[in-house]
């Protein structure tokens, strides 16, 4: 009798639908150019390649900065203008739409420079 207890429960473990795991996605590759370029209007290239574990999901990709702007925020490859002059932090934020969303996130600096002027004659 009690053979069959232990088997019966064995089954109904087996039986039992597995828990859906979400991966978060993963930024593989990313580039900027150039890394410095002049304040109030200069322009920096960005792009990242990313990929997730659930071949399923799509994902979305979300630049911001706090200064300046990006012309397509939600591409993953833009072009970001630049500010006032000085050290500007890029993110990038990517987002797949797995049955528990999940976000990876990274951050670059690039450098707008002032403008030169020409010197007094």
């Amino acid at each position: 009798m009690m053979t069959k207890t232990i088997l019966g429960l064995v089954a109904l473990c087996l039986g039992a639908k597995p828990k859906l795991q979400n991966h978060c996605p993963t930024i593989t590759d990313w580039t900027l150019a150039p890394l410095q370029t002049s304040a109030d209007g200069g322009v920096v290239a960005v792009a990242v390649t990313a990929d997730d574990a659930d071949a399923n999901d799509h994902l979305r990709f979300l630049w911001t900065s706090a200064s300046g702007h990006f012309t397509a925020p939600r591409a993953a490859k833009t072009e970001y203008r630049c500010g006032p002059p000085g050290p500007q932090s890029l993110s990038i934020a990517v987002t797949d739409d797995g049955s528990t969303p999940c976000a990876t996130a990274r951050s670059f600096v690039v450098t707008c420079l002032k403008r030169r002027t020409a010197a007094p004659r």
